[in-house]
């Protein structure tokens, strides 16, 4: 069954500024962003397409085969060339660098503790004056959980006036921009990362499982030379040169690494029981 690949909400008001969102239930980011850019440069430069034409192929002409299917090539009708094909599997979520980013912003710490709180279904709340550091780091813990997928509320950036979705009984996930922040009621239950100052807050009433000590201190050791590979000569005598840094794309999916084979580690031999976590 093919299946539309997104709608779009268009708010305008005459003489003002005008917005286009794309909202869909696929993740194609790479490929809505293009479409978003197409759709400005025909603007600003005043191209004789009308955009009312590029959203209309958009919205109707554009279907996303099943899983697995064939390639799907299509144009919105500005001349453009772009592709989709889901995959027949779920794939690896794309992070780029948003993990690199979360663990620069928190350190080790508490980004390990952020990530077992989103394991074990805790309440979540970030903040930040930037909504790409929120985005980014929603997209980077939902994506350490991999291969598990976050199942609950998933808010990157909550909009202004929607506080009392914090009040919800079920586990949550959600951004919050800094000047909201005073805004958001006092909540009992509920862990603040703030992402600007890297600073974590949990309340004495939440309790966060780890794993066991001897698997934590893997992590976050493995962690640490990731982030800081001159620890592995530090204390040579004649210590060799500074190894060159990874570019933080590496550095980001070095860092998956590490949790997945502490997930993997984590998880062996559960149909026993094992008790590690």
């Amino acid at each position: 069954m093919t299946r539309p690949v997104a709608n779009i909400t268009h708010h305008s008001i005459m003489y003002a500024p005008k917005c286009l969102v794309i909202v869909s239930r696929q993740d194609y980011i790479d490929t809505f962003r293009n479409c978003l850019g197409i759709i400005y440069t025909v603007w600003v430069e005043n191209m004789e397409v009308p955009l009312e034409t590029l959203v209309g192929n958009l919205l109707g002409c554009v279907l996303v085969p099943p899983a697995g299917g064939p390639q799907v090539r299509f144009s919105i009708g500005a001349n453009d060339r772009q592709a989709l094909q889901p995959p027949a599997a779920p794939p690896l979520p794309v992070t780029q660098t948003s993990i690199h980013m979360l663990l620069r912003l928190l350190g080790i710490h508490n980004a390990v503790t952020l990530w077992c709180a989103v394991m074990s279904e805790h309440k979540v709340l970030l903040v930040s004056l930037a909504a790409a550091r929120l985005a980014g780091a929603c997209r980077a813990l939902a994506a350490l959980m991999f291969p598990f997928r976050y199942a609950h509320v998933y808010i990157p950036l909550l909009p202004a006036g929607l506080a009392e979705v914090l009040a919800t009984p079920t586990p949550f996930l959600i951004g919050v921009h800094s000047s909201l922040k005073e805004e958001v009621p006092e909540l009992l239950d509920v862990i603040v990362a703030d992402l600007d100052v890297g600073s974590l807050q949990v309340p004495a009433s939440v309790n966060v499982p780890r794993p066991s000590t001897r698997l934590l201190n893997s992590l976050q050791a493995a962690l640490a030379l990731v982030l800081q590979p001159e620890l592995k000569s530090a204390d040579c005598a004649f210590a060799p040169p500074p190894p060159t840094a990874s570019p933080p794309h590496l550095l980001d999916k070095e860092i998956r690494a590490v949790f997945m084979r502490t997930l993997a580690e984590l998880l062996q031999g559960y149909r026993q029981a094992s008790g590690d976590y």
